[in-house]
């Protein structure tokens, strides 16, 4: 199964939801590429919608990695909606929830960066833990 990558946009944030699998190969080159074009683009807060990925391997945790400190050096953030059970444990087993935010939705997600959030908080107050893992 490949990699599909939609883009929106919404409330000035850029939503990349992502269906498939994350692994080794040119669907991660490109999906890297696609998040430095919409930071270029000016669109520096990004959410990545995961409720449709099925596996993601050490090379997509380092393209997410990799967005979030490109979106961090141009004065943005990257956050995380909706992964499955499968991708939260991979996020457990890496602990990439200590420095990336996990939401339940991409409405929270969204609601993270609207004026008046903490940047150190997420939505709602509470920050990633390994429980919501």
């Amino acid at each position: 199964m490949s990699l599909n990558v939609e883009i929106s946009h919404k409330a000035g944030v850029s939503v990349v939801h992502l269906r498939g699998q994350l692994t080794l190969g040119h669907a991660a080159f490109e999906l890297r590429e696609a998040f430095t074009a919409e930071i270029q683009k000016g669109f520096k807060n990004l959410v990545v919608w995961l409720d449709g990925l099925t596996i993601i391997d050490s090379t997509g945790v380092a393209v997410l990695i990799s967005a979030f400190v490109t979106a961090s050096k141009a004065g943005g953030d990257l956050v995380i909606a909706s992964p499955s059970e499968a991708v939260r444990r991979v996020f457990l087993i890496t602990k990439l929830f200590t420095a990336i935010g996990i939401f339940d939705t991409v409405d929270e997600a969204i609601g993270y960066f609207e004026p008046g959030t903490s940047p150190e908080t997420p939505a709602g107050g509470a920050t990633p833990s390994p429980e919501k893992c």
